[in-house]
């Protein structure tokens, strides 16, 4: 009855009722096969209900039952829901936690990474706090590249940040910003910088910037770290804002930025926040490149925007 659609709702429905005698008859009918029940496409369902309704002494057996499985069940697409539903039911009994945690600590890396097991490692960043998912955090500082630049682990990483405590945080905020060149260059790792900076953090922000101030030309002309230097640009104030433009404004790396397809947007970025005399010392050196820009047919595009948005590139120009 489980493992048929029509079957698993009735057993649902009979469970709601919350007649002892119901849910024993089922526990008991169902219990040896749990594991096999977690990542059914119906007998999910009816684990998930079970679990809810279950007392304190059958959830630990239920636990004691599956706990040598749960990497294997996290890792399938029904089993990962029913996995979550457990860890949210065992939320509520700090004492347990432990027995729990411990069917994770050593598949951390593996569920992360994985299509279905990284949601079981969100919940547990959802529904458990310090120290039930330290865990979690020791393995992405462990693996932190690895994970950032993973299609998957990149979105932990996220979660994990929004998740973390004070400590938690700033652990693993500083591991990320001492792999953010290796990671701004990366089609997911960039994200994970890109979520550091939109935290706004002044300190953070600023040991970002002075890094992307030694590699600006190499992090410039790239699609993917373009727009961390963006950003990283437009979220900086101050001192460290202009630092970033005066690297950007150097002649040689002005005349090399402003040809190229993706560096051409961080110095109209820079551009636009720049201020005077700064702005005018980026103006002229645009000039002087001006002619290098009209002959070709990308470099056209970008003269007559910088021409639209800065008509006083002419009055150089003449």
């Amino acid at each position: 009855m489980a493992r048929d659609q029509v079957g698993c709702r009735f057993l649902q429905k009979k469970l709601e009722e919350q007649n002892p005698f119901t849910y024993q008859t089922i526990y008991e009918q169902v219990f040896d096969e749990l594991g096999s029940l977690m990542v059914h496409p119906f007998g999910n369902y009816l684990c998930q209900k079970l679990f809810e309704v279950s007392e304190e002494s059958f959830l630990v057996s239920i636990l004691n039952l599956v706990s040598k499985d749960l990497e294997k069940i996290s890792l399938d697409q029904h089993g990962t829901r029913a996995t979550q539903k457990l860890i949210d039911i065992f939320s509520q009994y700090p004492r347990h936690l432990p027995a729990l945690v411990a069917c994770f600590r050593d598949s951390a890396l593996t569920l992360i990474k994985d299509i279905n097991g990284n949601h079981v490692i969100q919940r547990i960043l959802h529904s458990l706090s310090a120290p039930w998912d330290q865990f979690v955090y020791d393995t992405a500082c462990r693996h932190l590249v690895d994970i950032a630049k993973h299609r998957h682990g990149c979105c932990v990483l996220q979660r994990s940040i929004d998740a973390a405590n004070s400590s938690q945080r700033a652990e693993l905020v500083e591991k990320i910003i001492e792999n953010s060149v290796e990671l701004v260059q990366d089609a997911f790792g960039n994200y994970v910088v890109q979520y550091v900076l939109d935290l706004n953090e002044q300190e953070a922000n600023s040991k970002l910037a002075y890094i992307f101030i030694g590699n600006m030309t190499e992090l410039s002309t790239q699609k993917f770290s373009s727009n961390v230097i963006e950003k990283c640009l437009q979220l900086n104030k101050g001192k460290v804002q202009e630092d970033m433009i005066k690297e950007i404004a150097k002649e040689k790396q002005v005349k090399l930025m402003i040809k190229d397809q993706y560096a051409n947007y961080v110095v109209q970025r820079a551009l636009a926040i720049a201020q005077h005399p700064l702005k005018a010392l980026m103006l002229q050196t645009i000039q002087s490149a001006l002619e290098d820009l009209k002959a070709s047919v990308f470099g056209k595009r970008i003269f007559t925007k910088l021409v639209k948005n800065y008509p006083e590139l002419l009055d150089y120009h003449c």
